[in-house]
This record gives structure tokens, C-alpha cells and sequence, in this order.
């Protein structure tokens, strides 16, 4: 009950600038907030806490090796793709073949159309979006 109380004080009077908020503002920075570090030889850090937080993590990690051993991709058999392709922009039908054969009754993408709404209305925006795709 008590945190169901809470949560509609915090409705009312979270988001104002009221005494409220800025108490659990504070709560959470000082909760959030590191004063003070041990290195290894548990020696106390104060000041320097960004610097001896990076060079722990990495000695952690290790350094940058080079590889004694390397993967003759060729031997692979992995059938090689032209990647030029992909520069190629759009063609109109090909964005309309695409459009045409998506279910149409999905749920709205994130900018709220739905597929119904590019096949329905096709002969007026398709320069636009041919401007942004091609």
C-alpha cells in the first residue's frame, strides 16, 4: 500500500520542480556517485578515479597482439560477392515489387504507416521516396 502511494505521489508531484523531486535527485546522485577507489596494493584513490579506472580495465582486457597464425580465406570455398552491387541505388520497380509483396494488414511501423498505406497511396509518394532511397 505504502509503494502504491509512492508511485501516485510521485505521479503528482514527481516531474514539478517541487522538494520531492529534488530529493530524489539527490538520492540518486549520491547513490551513483564513487568517492573514493582502492587500487591493487589497496591504497586509496581520490582524485585521479577516471585514470585508474581505465588502466584497470585495461590490464584487464590485455593489449593489442599480432596474430602468429592467419586464415587462408581462399582455401575456404566461400563464393565471392560483387560488392560494388550494393552502391547501385534503387530502381522504382524494384521498390514497388517489394511494397506489393509485403502483407499489407501488419501492425504500423514506427513512423505509423502501415504497408496498406504505401501500396494505396503509391502514385503519390513514390517520388518522394524514390528521392530518398534512389
Amino acid at each position: 500500500m505504502a509503494r502504491l502511494r509512492s508511485r501516485i505521489g510521485w505521479l503528482k508531484e514527481g516531474d514539478t520542480n517541487t522538494r520531492l523531486f529534488h530529493r530524489h535527485a539527490r538520492h540518486r546522485k549520491k547513490r551513483n556517485f564513487i568517492p573514493k577507489l582502492k587500487d591493487e596494493e589497496n591504497i586509496l584513490i581520490n582524485h585521479e578515479k577516471a585514470a585508474s579506472i581505465f588502466d584497470f580495465y585495461s590490464n584487464l582486457i590485455g593489449a593489442n597482439s599480432d596474430w602468429s597464425r592467419t586464415v587462408n580465406l581462399d582455401s575456404l570455398d566461400i563464393p565471392r560477392y560483387d560488392r560494388d552491387a550494393l552502391d547501385i541505388p534503387f530502381s522504382e520497380e524494384e521498390v514497388l515489387n517489394t511494397i506489393k509483396n509485403l502483407p499489407s494488414d501488419e501492425a504500423p511501423r514506427p513512423h505509423g504507416f502501415t504497408i496498406k498505406f504505401y501500396k494505396t497511396c503509391w502514385a503519390v509518394i513514390k517520388g518522394d521516396l524514390m528521392a530518398v532511397w534512389g
